[in-house]
């Protein structure tokens, strides 16, 4: 048959002849021609799509089209002559091979086990944000604002170059997007009145919070004097504990430095800088 995922085209259900497939996921699929898609008759809109270990008999092992449009998309680690189609235009993808057009990879788009961008990833930030999902119809179609699994599409990660098309956040190639880290805020630890020491103000402060609905401390991984990922009764008793006995404190301790460990705390403001 052709098409192990989709086969579409003119006449089939009385449908509409062109295809538009965007944020989708094609793996281990398998066709005569088309391993991924077929599109008999019409012209297939691919955007943001990823298609990996997909197979066809004859050609076009991740997919076969009258005519095709991909953008921001990956081929990578498919059969032998992924793309099927004549005409065709591919831009701001990654293709294994290589592939004619503007803004294409021809690189190992690093991918974890489930097929998202790993963080060193040449894709990210690598796709267009003119993109138009329809190249048919009238207009320009914009991107959703989600991917694959609904999370923001467009997202920046600071530390990777922007190589793709627009202002940042600039999309990233495949079907998911990869996130930014989170900013990290420097604090101290048991500094929870964020006066930028720590004295007998820090546990009074915590106690007034947990016991007579008192203002919560600015800084919650601050007043986490212990670092077991919540404020409560410990921490007043390790802050008095290191004011009074020299008992230890968590890093970062009484300099200011980041949290090294990964909780569920926020910290909203801090006195370091």
């Amino acid at each position: 048959g052709s098409g192990g995922a989709i086969f579409a085209g003119s006449g089939v259900l009385g449908g509409d002849p062109n295809l538009i497939v965007v944020n989708c996921l094609f793996t281990e699929n398998g066709a005569n021609i088309g391993g991924a898609i077929f599109n008999a008759s019409g012209r297939a809109g691919v955007t943001n799509c990823t298609f990996t270990a997909n197979t066809a008999v004859t050609n076009g092992s991740a997919l076969s089209a009258e005519s095709v449009t991909i953008t921001n998309s990956i081929i990578w680690g498919n059969g032998p002559s992924p793309i099927a189609s004549t005409p065709w235009e591919v831009n701001y993808s990654n293709v294994e091979g290589g592939w004619a057009g503007v803004g294409n990879l021809d690189i190992d788009p690093q991918f974890t086990a489930l097929h998202e961008l790993d963080a060193t990833s040449p894709c990210i930030d690598a796709g267009s944000n003119a993109a138009d999902l329809d190249p048919v119809a009238a207009g320009t179609q914009p991107l959703p604002s989600n991917d694959l699994a609904q999370a923001p599409r467009f997202q920046d990660v600071p530390d990777i170059a922007d190589t793709g098309l627009g202002t940042a956040p600039i999309v990233d190639m495949g079907c998911f997007e990869r996130a930014g880290s989170p900013v990290t805020i420097a604090f101290i630890r048991g500094d929870a009145n964020n006066d930028g020491a720590i004295d007998i103000g820090d546990p009074i402060l915590v106690t007034n919070y947990l016991f007579a609905s008192g203002v919560a401390p600015p800084c919650l991984d601050a007043a986490d004097s212990n670092d077991d990922d919540a404020v409560d009764i410990g921490d007043a008793i390790t802050t008095l504990d290191f004011l009074f006995a020299s008992g230890p404190l968590p890093s970062p301790g009484t300099s200011c430095g980041s949290d090294p460990t990964d909780d569920t705390l926020d910290c909203a403001a801090s006195s370091c800088p």
